[in-house]
């Protein structure tokens, strides 16, 4: 190798190291100022850094809100179809009260379009969180880069003036004032951004809530007229209920602070000669009620316990239909609603034996008929 082309490459291989001491020495500042969270700018140019912070924070929080409103809103969307679907399941049971039956489906479907309307306004905010997401994204990206280039500049300054470079120094500066008025432009559209398009999108997504509200509050109060007008509903009793009652009745005690099937015992005073004598074979000597009797024969029996009686009703019953009734097995009688029925006994479990004006007679349902 020349002389000449051994000077080029040392002189080449210096201004790389050269290079790389300056790139060492600037990156050395930048990662202390980047640890730290402080690059200390000049005072006017952190006030505009300080506005950035506020905004950059502010724009993402007021999303994520919105974002949690849509999440709850879809909760309560899943629940109402669920709940839908669980009314209607019960209403097709086969023991189902008929009433039942009929306000259970009609509150599913209520269930079934509330959840709908929620479905719907949920897809209609997503599209605005969506475009709000899109720009918060892109917004927020070119912030950062724009904050980024304005530290890398600061940090060159610093250095170059530690070096003593004034000519660096001065071209750093330069070129710092045309970042900063770009971040600074940037900032404030940023920031413009955020109170002109937020309060739109927030604006919309209240119009599309009362949207929601205004067309459902209606159909709830349909449904509400629709089911008081079906009446109370009144409890069957079926048939051969009776089979299954004890034949002993329980009825509530005279005195409410004397529990019922409460037993008294005392021992009765006993002659002497018969306390000596032996133990009947008859006793039962580990019985702890052993010398113990009733009070009388009468005080024996349970408290509060009495045959059940007849319950025949005087044939000139009357009573009128409050709903219609078709029998299901061949004992009951038929009826339509208000028609007059004359009830000649009361059979227990609910149930009424009645008869119609032709004549027929037959079971009927005692909640079904309003006694005149």
């Amino acid at each position: 190798m020349t002389d000449g082309k051994q000077k080029g490459f040392m002189s080449m291989m210096k201004k790389d190291m050269e290079k790389e001491v300056i790139n060492l020495g600037i990156e050395q500042i930048y990662t202390k100022g980047k640890v730290t969270g402080k690059f200390n700018h000049p005072k006017e140019v952190e006030e505009q850094i300080e506005i950035m912070r506020q905004n950059r924070e502010e724009i993402p929080v007021l999303r994520e809100k919105i974002s949690a409103k849509l999440k709850r809103e879809k909760e309560v969307a899943d629940s109402e179809l669920q709940l839908s679907k669980d009314f209607v399941a019960m209403a097709e049971h086969p023991d189902q009260h008929p009433k039942l039956k009929a306000i259970l489906l009609r509150i599913s479907e209520l269930n079934s379009l509330l959840a709908s309307n929620r479905f719907n306004m949920h897809a209609q905010i997503s599209i605005i969180n969506e475009e709000w997401k899109k720009w918060e994204t892109m917004a927020l990206k070119e912030i950062r880069w724009r904050q980024d280039q304005l530290n890398h500049c600061w940090c060159e300054i610093k250095f170059w003036k530690k070096r003593g470079d004034h000519a660096k120094t001065n071209e750093c500066e330069s070129r710092y004032k045309v970042l900063t008025s770009e971040f600074v432009q940037l900032i404030h559209d940023i920031r413009k951004k955020k109170e002109e398009d937020i309060a739109t999108w927030l604006l919309a997504t209240i119009q599309f809530e009362l949207e929601f509200y205004s067309s459902t509050a209606p159909q709830i109060a349909t449904v509400e007229s629709s089911v008081r007008a079906m009446g109370p509903v009144q409890a069957i009793e079926h048939a051969g209920l009776e089979k299954f009652s004890p034949q002993f009745m329980l009825t509530a005690p005279p005195d409410s602070t004397v529990p019922p099937l409460q037993l008294q015992y005392h021992q009765q005073p006993q002659p002497q000669q018969q306390a000596q004598q032996p133990v009947s074979s008859t006793s039962n000597p580990g019985n702890p009620f052993a010398g113990l009797q009733p009070q009388t024969a009468q005080t024996a029996q349970p408290v509060g316990i009495t045959p059940r009686s007849s319950r025949a009703l005087p044939s000139v019953k009357k009573a009128r239909a409050l709903y219609d009734f078709a029998p299901q097995e061949s004992t009951e009688l038929g009826f339509a609603n208000g028609e007059e029925l004359v009830i000649t006994q009361d059979i227990g479990g609910g149930w009424l034996r009645a008869k119609n004006q032709a004549g027929s007679e037959g079971l009927i349902p005692g909640n079904y008929v309003q006694m005149l």
